[in-house]
């Protein structure tokens, strides 16, 4: 599916890869050797193994990679953050 949407999606620079964890690796490598910059969701990989493979294919690439937590910045976290925190959820 990753190739046709390459194929299809030629003109799409950067690409998020939000799926399961243990499928980053294969699609940002992917990604990575099309040419493509990369945001991969944390956590980058569900082994060590995984994860010394990206920094690898990063570091060869013309193209940024990059790793964090899109969700994390959205507000409505940190409003329910401090419901729980306050002791309204239980």
């Amino acid at each position: 599916q990753l190739d046709d949407a390459l194929a299809k999606e030629t003109g799409i620079g950067a690409w998020v890869v939000a799926t399961p964890t243990p499928t980053h690796r294969a699609i940002a490598e992917k990604l990575i050797a099309a040419g493509k910059h990369v945001f991969c969701e944390a956590p980058l990989a569900g082994s060590i193994e995984d994860a010394k493979a990206l920094v690898l294919a990063a570091r060869g690439a013309r193209t940024v990679f990059q790793v964090g937590h899109t969700s994390r910045t959205n507000p409505v976290y940190d409003l329910a953050r401090s419901f729980y925190r306050s002791g309204s959820v239980k």
